[in-house]
């Protein structure tokens, strides 16, 4: 992950009661512009708190009115037995990250923020995707780890976009792929989480 804004990071050992704030007028732009071509080495994250090896507990990302978060494009690929996969380009926010471990109580709010899709010049349409999960669970092992309580709280967004054209086309389209959860785990269950939208 070296696309990475968390207001925590821990290993072997639990995160608890963190927090990460985008006030107004806030943007956070993380991605390879005007391109589609070059591969990043890594996703985009954007966390309340990440722990690795430990239970990610009572973190918050607070995504505010005002602020702003792009998307930037991908491009859909094919696996080895012919199903849509995606590059690492894919926007993560998340309340709550555990890599082999639990995720509980972990929230993410937005409140009349801007998602905005980021556009590649030279193109009239662009596809970009996003993860959004209360609480998730990384897990590689047999073991199985539980997401509980999480709760995915929206109260509006508007959702735009930004081409880097020089001149503004007659014509583009935009399309955002979004998982919206509010806990989600690989490997273990999933309990009493919760998405509350107020207005979307």
């Amino acid at each position: 992950m070296n696309f990475l804004m968390s207001s925590t990071f821990t290993h072997y050992s639990n995160a608890s009661y963190n927090q990460t704030i985008l006030q107004k007028d806030a943007h956070i732009s993380m991605g390879v512009e005007n391109t589609y071509d070059l591969a990043l080495n890594g996703s985009p994250y954007l966390i309340g708190a990440i722990t690795t090896y430990g239970d990610s507990t009572n973190n918050s990302l607070n995504i505010k009115a005002g602020s702003s978060v792009e998307f930037f494009t991908f491009l859909p690929k094919k696996d080895k037995n012919g199903n849509n996969t995606f590059d690492e380009r894919i926007t993560h926010l998340v309340g709550g990250l555990a890599y082999q471990g639990n995720v509980k109580n972990n929230k993410i709010f937005i409140k009349d923020a801007n998602m905005i899709i980021h556009g590649p010049s030279k193109a009239y349409a662009s596809l970009a995707a996003a993860h959004i999960s209360a609480g998730y669970i990384d897990s590689e092992s047999d073991k199985n780890f539980q997401a509980s309580k999480n709760l995915l709280d929206i109260d509006s967004f508007n959702l735009d976009m930004y081409m880097n054209h020089d001149k503004q086309p007659l014509a583009y389209n935009s399309v955002l792929f979004a998982d919206f959860l509010g806990g989600k785990t690989e490997q273990g269950q999933a309990l009493d989480n919760t998405i509350n939208i107020k207005r979307y």
